[in-house]
């Protein structure tokens, strides 16, 4: 009890890290810290490097974590946390299809999906998927925690395939996606079961597109953490260690799109939804149901969903139930969460870098928010705005006239 009290005391290590080890006699941790290496060094244990962050990976007993807490070059502690995914007829709803008619459809725009991977073999994915990697401790496709290559990405959940149909699905078995036409980048990050073991997998993929993947524009990560954080979490170790990498790939023109989650708080959300960087996606209905879960009634078009987290982090809504998309081996299946809303926007995103290659990230995410059709959260009493993909086109400033060729004087 004296320990626990000794760490609640310390304000850089999460409250999650304490209840953790009221229960086990060891946790796995994320540390931030100034001079990162030589910490590493006086802990004389195993750990495992976030890249060239300023974080690492550790398991630690009680009594070692607090001579860490102790340290003055540590920055902040929390819980390595395991995650999961958080679970096409939207398309009128979101206006894709006057986005489609006006010629839009993601053409030489290129997408990363961080996920459970996608069926390679299927058509509505066909000649699109230009690079896979798999990033999955122990449930890569050959067991191993790291593969490359085709197959590398191969699906056995369905999450991902799903979640990429509606991203840029071609039609040819399922409903087709916003951005039908867009190259695919697919990366393997969770298991069979959607779930990952460790956020270490998932910045791995994220430093690896940084690395590797130059041309995509657009990251989508229906997923989080177990762990949820109230309103924002840059201050936190997760935030400390991954923001910058996700300000980065902003900086170079490369915008997140992640779920809110699905467990219906009003206040906090998994990582890395609660981050400022990440474009945040709460779900809404896309048609009128008479009950899903956490709700009884009847819920109308537009309404957000009762499982939505609701917290100050949530960018923008957009459909997220009932969502029909890519089956793992062909045709269709109805899925539900915010896990469904995020690839929305992704496929949105992908439409506005095709109208203008040139605009910045930063100015995209503003584009889609002051587009968006004001909808009620019936829960909180606040307007949010729900994904409108012809408005957003639309006001994406004109590509600058192409310079006009000099005339080589005759002589």
């Amino acid at each position: 009890m004296l320990l626990a009290l000794i760490l609640a005391s310390l304000a850089h290590v999460s409250p999650a890290v304490d209840a953790v080890l009221a229960h086990a006699d060891r946790v796995r941790v994320v540390v931030a810290a100034d001079s990162r290496d030589a910490v590493i060094d006086s802990l004389a244990k195993p750990v495992e490097r976030w890249g060239d962050s300023a974080g690492f990976v550790v398991e630690l007993s009680a009594e070692e974590l607090d001579r860490l807490a102790r340290d003055p070059r540590v920055l902040a502690i929390d819980l390595d946390s395991p995650g999961g995914g958080a679970l096409l007829e939207s398309l009128p709803i979101v206006r894709a299809d006057v986005a489609h008619t006006l010629g839009y459809d993601g053409r030489g725009v290129t997408v990363a999906v961080l996920d459970t991977g996608i069926d390679g073999h299927n058509v509505d994915f066909a000649g699109r998927i230009v690079a896979e990697h798999c990033f999955c401790s122990g449930c890569c496709p050959d067991g191993t925690s790291e593969m490359s290559g085709e197959g590398s990405a191969s699906d056995d959940n369905g999450h991902g395939s799903h979640v990429a149909g509606i991203i840029a699905g071609g039609g040819a078995s399922a409903p087709m996606g916003i951005a039908p036409a867009a190259r695919i980048v697919a990366v393997k990050v969770m298991d069979r079961n959607n779930r990952f073991s460790s956020f270490t997998q998932i910045y791995r993929a994220m430093q690896w597109i940084r690395d590797t993947q130059f041309d995509v524009r657009v990251i989508n990560m229906s997923l989080g953490t177990d762990s949820l954080y109230a309103g924002t979490c840059e201050k936190d170790s997760v935030g400390i260690v991954v923001g910058p990498l996700i300000d980065e790939l902003r900086r170079r023109g490369t915008l997140i799109t992640v779920s809110a989650g699905n467990e219906s708080s009003l206040t906090s959300a998994g990582f890395p939804a609660c981050h400022p960087s990440s474009v945040t996606v709460g779900a809404t209905y896309d048609t009128r149901v008479s009950s899903v879960n956490c709700f009884s009634g009847a819920a109308q078009v537009d309404d957000v969903t009762c499982f939505s987290n609701a917290s100050a982090a949530v960018d923008v809504v957009a459909p997220g139930a009932f969502i029909r998309s890519v089956r793992i081996g062909g045709g269709s299946i109805e899925l539900v969460g915010t896990s469904m809303a995020a690839p929305h926007v992704a496929g949105a995103i992908a439409l506005m870098v095709q109208a203008n290659p040139n605009v910045a990230a930063d100015r995209f995410e503003e584009i889609l928010k002051q587009t968006g059709h004001l909808v009620l959260d019936r829960r909180t009493g606040k307007m949010i705005p729900r994904l409108d993909v012809a408005a957003a086109i639309a006001a994406v400033p004109a590509p600058d006239p192409p310079m006009p060729r000099r005339r080589t004087a005759r002589h």
